[in-house]
């Protein structure tokens, strides 16, 4: 039995607890590896159970499975693991489904705006649904073709810089900011420090002592491995002509001041086994397939030759502006005074 709150508005423990949320953890979601069919909701009861009522209203797991409907596929699995979200969502339903038996109750659900509304609703809906379930059957058929492998190996072979693994660098830097100094300060304090770091001295001491860069004073400017590209695109440019470890490079000008680069390391940048990129491919393979099927069915639609346009009736829609209330949108007309 569900209970009552005392605002009447929702049972605090309304489906709830470690069972459920386990139950709806374990739930299976059909994936593709594409543009996929509606994943499964995952229903821990059966449709007509209900989750609670009032004195108007019963909200139904059916309802709440629908609900769940309008999230993103990847998103539904997830939602069913938090009661708070579970109970704020049943709390929304709960005051749409009152409002809309008052609709019906006092005659609002026959004016013909709100039927046009609803009927409007209904055809997307509708029109979303007949896609999934379209999108569904080009995934299956795709997946039926012969030699998808075979054609993913070629493209592996053929556009070899697209599967390689990201190349990561490893770099002492020194920054003299600016405007903590002015140009031509920093850059004569970075050309001395390289100066000497060529001569042999150390340069994460050098960064500790004189870098502008706050978190050079506990790591001596040296940063973890990372993606070249998450710096300043001129640092990029510049860590690209250091050809091994222990090379630095001339001072580098960037908005906030003169950088010097160490190459300390560089890793990655080989192309991926094709075992450990086929499923990706194939993926992009069945992306593409279903993306034009997709292209082919909303252009049948649109050149369809039944098609018949009431051209005077379009015309109509057209909303004439006189030129004067232009005039006034573009600027033309005397400013308004000031306020007081």
């Amino acid at each position: 039995m569900i209970r009552k709150t005392c605002c009447g508005v929702i049972a605090a423990l309304v489906l709830a607890g470690p069972a459920t949320i386990a139950t709806v953890a374990q739930a299976q979601v059909v994936t593709s590896g594409g543009p996929s069919a509606q994943s499964p909701v995952p229903s821990v009861n059966p449709p007509a159970t209900e989750l609670l009522h009032s004195s108007t209203v019963r909200l139904l797991q059916s309802d709440y499975d629908a609900q769940l409907l309008r999230l993103p596929p990847d998103s539904r699995l997830g939602f069913g693991t938090d009661i708070d979200r579970i109970n704020a969502l049943l709390r929304t339903m709960l005051v749409d489904k009152t409002l809309a038996e008052e609709a019906r109750k006092s005659g609002v659900a026959a004016d013909p705006g709100v039927v046009a509304r609803v009927t409007a609703e209904t055809d997307r809906v509708l029109a979303q649904a007949v896609m999934e379930r379209n999108e569904a059957q080009w995934i299956k058929e795709f997946d039926a073709k012969p030699g998808m492998e075979q054609a993913a190996r070629e493209r592996w072979l053929t556009q070899p810089d697209k599967y390689k693994r990201p190349e990561e660098v490893k770099v002492t830097h020194i920054l003299y900011a600016i405007p903590r100094h002015d140009a031509a300060q920093a850059l004569a304090l970075a050309q001395a420090a390289r100066a000497k770091i060529v001569a042999g001295a150390d340069m994460p001491a050098i960064a500790k002592a004189e870098s502008d860069d706050p978190t050079a004073v506990d790591n001596g400017g040296q940063t973890d491995w990372a993606p070249a590209r998450r710096f300043d695109p001129r640092v990029v440019r510049a860590i690209a002509t250091l050809k091994k470890a222990g090379d630095i490079s001339q001072p580098v000008k960037t908005p906030g001041g003169y950088y010097l680069i160490r190459l300390d390391g560089r890793r990655g940048g080989e192309v991926k086994p094709f075992d450990d990129v086929k499923d990706e491919i194939i993926g992009e393979f069945r992306r593409a397939y279903v993306d034009d099927q997709r292209s082919q069915r909303m252009a049948a639609i649109r050149n369809d030759p039944s098609i018949v346009v009431n051209q005077p009736a379009v015309d109509a829609l057209v909303v004439r502006i006189a030129p004067q209330l232009l005039d006034k949108h573009e600027g033309n007309a005397p400013a308004p005074a000031a306020p007081r």
